[in-house]
């Protein structure tokens, strides 16, 4: 993405050489484990498929899972700082 908007010369991530897509950062940078596993437990009572972007943005028919799914990603994303870089 920072590429895109011109921020960064390069899409490869700056940790692991990967692509840094929404999947990569979501889903493997190795950078975001520990994040990534609070986001994968708390989706795991809502979905109990592999953490993947579709399980993370899904639609979710229910308000109160939806909820929690959105609080889930959320807190992902402050606390990785990705907030400010998406």
């Amino acid at each position: 993405y920072t590429t895109l908007i011109g921020v960064t010369d390069s899409a490869a991530c700056d940790v692991c050489g990967t692509d840094e897509n929404i999947e990569h950062l979501l889903c493997h940078c190795p950078r975001f484990a520990s994040e990534r596993q609070v986001l994968a437990n708390a989706l795991r009572r809502l979905d109990d498929r592999p953490l993947s972007v579709q399980v993370i943005l899904q639609h979710r028919p229910h308000l109160s899972t939806a909820h929690k799914a959105v609080k889930a990603l959320l807190c992902f994303l402050r606390t990785t700082g990705l907030c400010e870089r998406l």
